[in-house]
């Protein structure tokens, strides 16, 4: 399976991040000569661990907390660099849905009952494994329509999560529903660690951790700073 590692990168989500640009070398052009373009020396070695990223967009992040999105991809973008779903679309690029923290899953004869199977190694930034009660606790998030005010619409048939042991979660749906693994491989569905949420409520959302690519270090924001 491919699974994104859990070690994290020296980042912070705002996100203070740079890397050299791959790009054409404009010193080659010359008249009448057709544009040349070259890999940088940055871009011939092999990838290292550390080191910053500076990315720009339209929209600023306003939060960090994948079931309250306020400001569009400025939150979207970000919270997807955090956090990992059960499954994710396939990192290559193409639509396939692919194993996040579940490393398989099974379904049943009649398309209403979902058992996954954790990956043992997912853990969040601080160490800690990734349980089934974390999962339970997100999906549960998710289907709970007071909570998920934005994305409701993608968790339509979720019936109720149940914990089988602490590595397995089955997942009943009150209806067949064929995108049921599109929906969860998005942000809404992301798995944040139920421990930490609950003890810390809303300042965990400061500072979270996930078992994404990226940890936080620090938020900065127009409405942080306000």
């Amino acid at each position: 399976m491919r699974r994104v590692p859990a070690r994290m990168l020296a980042g912070c989500v705002g996100l203070t991040l740079a890397v050299s640009a791959c790009g054409s070398d404009a010193g080659q052009e010359s008249q009448g000569a057709a544009p040349t373009s070259r890999p940088q020396p940055a871009c011939e070695g092999s990838p290292v661990q550390g080191g910053s990223l500076v990315y720009a967009r339209q929209f600023e992040t306003l939060t960090l907390d994948p079931i309250d999105i306020r400001n569009g991809n400025g939150d979207i973008f970000a919270v997807g660099l955090i956090y990992q779903g059960l499954v994710q679309y396939d990192p290559s690029g193409n639509s396939d849905i692919v194993p996040g923290i579940a490393e398989s899953w099974t379904v049943s004869d009649d398309a209403t009952t979902y058992t996954f199977k954790l990956n043992p190694n997912a853990k969040f930034s601080n160490g800690d494994p990734v349980t089934a009660e974390d999962v339970k606790f997100s999906l549960d998030r998710f289907g709970n329509p007071d909570i998920n005010q934005v994305m409701g619409l993608m968790a339509k048939g979720y019936g109720s999560a149940t914990i089988l042991d602490p590595s397995t979660v089955e997942v009943t749906l009150t209806e067949p529903i064929p995108a049921f693994l599109d929906n969860i491989a998005i942000f809404p569905a992301l798995v944040v660690p139920k421990r930490l949420v609950e003890a810390q409520g809303a300042e965990f959302w400061k500072k979270p951790v996930g078992s994404g690519p990226f940890q936080v270090d620090s938020l900065t924001s127009g409405e942080s700073l306000k």
